[in-house]
């Protein structure tokens, strides 16, 4: 056995018979011992034990005053004060950092695996919640030059979404924790299909209504040719929910969610397409409609009207459309577009217009 362990590079656990083997008989109680004389001299391994031990002097309270939601709150407080840095702005931060993640992620799987302390397995996952909320923001532009504050942050990551899965959370309180923290990734330090096949698995109902109240809560936004780098303030947000509706093939929403965040004429053309698809094309008509009103030089915008004036059988006011794009931009496209279209009065239209260019 000495020798397979060895040959895969890896410690066995204690209690099989691989290499340190002999140490498994030892009390907890020397191990504590040695462990805390280790720990004098490593920082983060003492700042480990210390988190450890208030851990379990949390846990070990008399059960009449084990409250699941005040148990979380304390859990999350703890996690988040053993986290404890600001911005990883160098790579030593960063391997601290890492560090500390380990062993959250270890506290989390001895946890999961002690029926002694099943009544904390929930209560834990919780407060994993405001752990990655603040390991998120702490490792924006971190100096992980490394790259151990990523492979350890989604590997705690997947493991809490691994855990919030198999625990009796009902699916609408997994769609509150999961939706919650997804939506914290903004940087996408966590690969986002993760977090898109989590969601997808739970409450539809519950997980569209927080969409649609994160929705609400976007500022709105009107479409302009004159786009300053302030017209993208909180565009993560936009584009992680726009990923996550994509992913449920939930068009509706994403049509409103377009429709209210759109800065330039090309992300109005993009909502005007979203709610086409949503089958709300009356609603598509009049929103490009407003927007050309809004921005009349605009050629993209002016093609897409024009597409829901043909799609609809609106001749008239197609003609009338290319005709004041042609007059403003002589461009042979809308001459195109009118060929195609193929009513009487395009016909003629195209006619006129070649005149005016001396086309053919």
């Amino acid at each position: 056995m000495a020798k397979s362990s060895e040959k895969s590079g890896g410690v066995s656990p204690a209690g099989d018979s691989g290499e340190f083997s002999s140490l498994a008989s030892e009390s907890g109680v020397r191990w504590l011992q040695w462990f805390s004389q280790a720990a004098s001299g490593m920082p983060e391994f003492q700042r480990a034990l210390k988190f450890l031990d208030s851990v379990y002097a949390l846990l070990n309270v008399n059960v009449d005053q084990r409250d699941g939601v005040v148990l979380a709150r304390k859990l999350g407080q703890l996690m988040v004060r053993f986290t404890g840095q600001g911005r990883c702005l160098s790579a030593q931060a960063c391997d601290k950092l890492a560090s500390r993640i380990l062993v959250l992620n270890g506290w989390l799987h001895a946890i999961g695996q002690d029926p002694e302390r099943a009544y904390a397995w929930q209560s834990a996952l919780v407060a994993g919640t405001h752990a990655l909320d603040k390991l998120f923001t702490t490792s924006e532009g971190a100096d992980d030059r490394h790259g151990v504050l990523v492979r350890a942050l989604r590997e705690f990551s997947k493991h809490w979404l691994k855990s919030v899965e198999s625990a009796s959370f009902s699916g609408s309180d997994r769609a509150n924790l999961v939706f919650k923290v997804a939506l914290n990734d903004r940087s996408g330090l966590v690969p986002q299909d993760w977090w898109w096949r989590s969601l997808a698995d739970t409450d539809r109902q519950t997980l569209l209504l927080l969409i649609d109240q994160e929705i609400a809560q976007l500022p709105q936004t009107q479409p302009s040719l004159a786009v300053s780098w302030k017209s993208y303030d909180q565009r993560w947000r936009r584009l992680r929910l726009k990923g996550l509706l994509e992913h449920l093939h939930e068009t509706s929403l994403l049509a409103d969610l377009l429709k209210k965040s759109a800065v330039d004429d090309f992300e109005a053309v993009s909502a005007i397409q979203a709610l086409r698809a949503a089958g709300r094309h009356r609603d598509a008509i009049y929103q490009a409609e407003q927007w050309h009103r809004m921005m009349p030089r605009s050629a993209v915008l002016a093609e897409a009207l024009y597409a829901l004036y043909v799609e609809d059988g609106w001749d008239d006011e197609a003609c009338e459309l290319a005709l004041a794009q042609f007059e403003m931009d002589p461009n042979p496209l809308w001459i195109d577009l009118l060929r195609k279209q193929g009513s009487s009065k395009a016909d003629l239209l195209v006619k006129d217009l070649c005149q005016r260019v001396h086309l053919n």
